[in-house]
């Protein structure tokens, strides 16, 4: 579906507290979480204005309002953590800035995180203009990052995936049953 997140928040106002930007992975590429319910209707709604989007995955709809049952323990088991501020400067996922020292030791933080939208693609963003000459090395296994780094218009000479996935790296089913998270490209 490629929208822009101000579309992506209309869309999902029609939806009510059901749905929640999980993710902008991209200027046009969303991920929104909720029930497996609310992510029916909101497949039949994409249908019916003519747009596309496939279901994730995933064992849970994290980012989202789904989460809110768990936040309360999440913080109680934060809370049993020796934070420390990094050492070594980190991006925040929930801002799509640097992440300050007082967040990295504040167990609200983490909650905020747990439930908040992840801002992949701001990240991108400020790290392109803060570090023009970075070069972005994917350690996990496929491709995931450095697709999203390109849609995100960092050149093909600046990133670089270590462990890509045989064959097709897709795991993803167009509107597979038994998921409750949307993808929006």
């Amino acid at each position: 579906l490629s929208m822009s997140e101000t579309d992506i928040a209309d869309v999902l106002l029609r939806f009510g507290p059901e749905l929640s930007l999980a993710a902008k992975n991209g200027p046009r590429q969303h991920v929104v979480a909720g029930s497996e319910t609310a992510i029916d209707h909101l497949e039949e709604y994409l249908q019916d204005i003519g747009k596309a989007g496939r279901r994730l995955v995933v064992s849970h709809a994290f980012h989202s309002r789904m989460m809110d049952p768990v936040l309360d323990a999440f913080r109680d088991e934060v809370n049993t953590i020796h934070l420390h501020k990094a050492n070594t400067p980190v991006q925040s996922n929930l801002n799509g800035k640097w992440l300050s020292a007082e967040n990295a030791i504040n167990p609200d933080y983490w909650v905020s995180h747990l439930r908040g939208t992840v801002r992949f693609a701001d990240n991108l963003k400020n790290l392109k203009e803060t570090i023009p000459d970075a070069l972005f090395i994917e350690c996990g296994f496929g491709t995931t990052a450095s697709r999203l780094a390109a849609i995100n218009g960092i050149k093909a000479d600046k990133y670089i995936a270590l462990q890509a996935a045989p064959g097709n790296t897709d795991q993803n089913d167009l509107f597979s049953k038994g998921s409750d998270t949307l993808a929006t490209a």
